[in-house]
């Protein structure tokens, strides 16, 4: 079956790979997300530390890193 579109015809397989392919493309770009921190400097510059006192301070940053 084909369908006229514009005084051109277009076999329905080629609107439905095309509606398929609109709703991957769609699908995609909402789920992209925002980016993140790029590097591990960047990351420990956008996370801050919530201490109390400056000895929480002292001792969140001297913590072994797992």
């Amino acid at each position: 079956m084909t369908y006229t579109i514009l005084g051109r015809v277009i076999p329905k397989q080629y609107l439905s790979m095309g509606v398929l392919g609109l709703l991957g493309g769609v699908a995609v770009y909402s789920t992209r997300g925002k980016p993140g921190p790029r590097t591990v400097d960047d990351a420990k510059k956008s996370v801050p530390i919530n201490a109390g006192s400056r000895e929480e301070e002292v001792l969140e940053t001297a913590a072994p890193k797992h």
